[in-house]
Formats: structure tokens, sequence, C-alpha cells
């Protein structure tokens, strides 16, 4: 017999790695020219950075709630607002998190994944009068999620085939800015700060 087991891990950003600012006055222009490469090794999406991208801190106690079960196992009970939220694996926990966002009133929203089963979400007390749901959002789906973004505090997002590196940080960035909750069906185009996942176990 098979069974899901959910997984939770955050990911809190890290603070360190942040390359000291340094004055260049009073060096050579070799000393020069080392310090500011090293500087731009450390720029997120560089080939050969060496240093983590550096990240806005994610504040863990200010969640967008989710009731049930789910949010129990969530730090502080939900989604922390202004993160990205990685979740793979079967699609009960994405449904459960769509019903208890839109049951609590939050307005919510779909990028991609044309075949989720949103009767699902009514079926486990979710509103569905709440969910925007964008099957096709065309070529460029960073565009139509920054867009949702202005108004929807809730937005699931499907990009299997990846993004850009700049269209990413625009998009990251807004989503700090907007205090909103960006969850992700793969995390092989940013590094979540949440990651919900389910694996097969055998009883």
């Amino acid at each position: 017999m098979f069974d899901d087991a959910l997984s939770v891990v955050s990911d809190e950003p890290p603070r360190a790695g942040r390359i000291a600012d340094q004055s260049l006055v009073g060096l050579s222009k070799a000393e020069k020219l080392s310090a500011l490469r090293a500087r731009m090794a450390a720029i997120d999406g560089r080939v050969g950075a060496t240093e983590p991208p550096l990240r806005a801190a994610v504040d863990f106690s200010r969640v967008l709630p989710i009731a049930g079960g789910l949010g129990d196992a969530l730090p502080e009970g939900g989604l922390p607002r202004g993160a990205v939220v990685a979740c793979f694996g079967c699609k009960g926990p994405l449904l459960g998190m769509l019903a208890a966002a839109t049951a609590a009133g939050e307005l919510t929203a779909v990028v991609g994944l044309p075949s989720l089963g949103l009767l699902a979400v009514a079926e486990m007390g979710g509103d569905l009068s709440r969910v925007a749901h964008i099957a096709a959002p065309g070529p460029d789906p960073l565009e139509v999620a920054a867009v949702l973004l202005d108004g929807v505090p809730m937005i699931v997002f499907d990009a299997p085939g990846g993004a850009s590196p700049s269209g990413m940080r625009a998009l990251l960035a807004r989503v700090r800015s907007h205090d909103a909750v960006l969850i992700v069906t793969s995390t092989n185009w940013t590094r979540p700060d949440l990651e919900i996942g389910t694996v097969n176990t055998t009883v």
C-alpha cells in the first residue's frame, strides 16, 4: 500500500555571503580590477558566480493563513508573505492551499497547469469564484504573473521550461514588494524560501 507523506522545508534566506563594500582608493590598477571582478562574480545569474545571490529576508511570522492540517504543518500556520514557495509531488497540497486561501476570502490565480482539477478545490471547501485560472498564458507567462501580482496575493506559477534570470529577478522583486505568495511547481528556475513536497512511502 502506498501513502503520500508531506514534507515541508523552510529556507530562511542566508544573510552571509554579502561582499563587503571596499574602497578602491589607493589601490593599483591590477588590484582594482581584481576587486571589481570579485564583485561581478557574485552577481546572481553570472556563470562562475562564487557567492550565493543576495536576497531580501522573508519574515516567516507574516503569513497568508492556511487552515486545517496542512496549515498545522507550515511555519506559523501559513505561507510566508513576500516569499516563493515550491510545491511538488502530488497535487493534493497545492489544491488544499488554494481551497484554504479562497475559503478565507483571498483572491488567487493559477498561471499554467491546464490539467489542474479545480473541482477538487470546491470539494475541499474552496471558493472557485476567487480563483483565476490562466491555463494558456502565452509566450510570456512571467509577464502574466507580474501583472496579476498587482491585485492577487497568491499566485500558482507553472514554468516547466524555466525562465530567464532577469525575468526571475523582476518577478521575485514584485512578489517581495507586494507581500504576495508565489507558489512554483518546479525548483529549476529559482531558489524557494519554502518547499512543500510529497513522497510515496510504502506501508
